[in-house]
């Protein structure tokens, strides 16, 4: 199991604890355990987070299919060959 330590959590609901430290237990690509503090473990499965924040992955579902559609289908009218 590897643990991040040293990191700040990105929670947009909470203002007022933005600056508490915390260190996260991941295990098998995912996370087992966050908790409050620093860590007292020590090796090299202990990655330093540097007081970075830390946040869920982003997913930017923006995209202009519609948009792609029309030209798209332009192209095929003009007889254009769309790859």
């Amino acid at each position: 199991m590897k643990i991040i330590n040293n990191v700040r959590l990105y929670r947009p609901y909470d203002k007022e604890n933005t600056d508490d430290i915390y260190h996260i237990g991941v295990e098998n690509g995912k996370i087992s355990f966050i908790k409050k503090g620093l860590s007292q473990e020590q090796g090299s499965n202990i990655v330093d987070g540097k007081g970075k924040v830390l946040t869920a992955a982003y997913n930017d579902s923006h995209m202009h299919l519609l948009r792609f559609g029309f030209m798209k289908r332009n192209r095929l009218k003009e007889g254009h060959l769309f790859q």
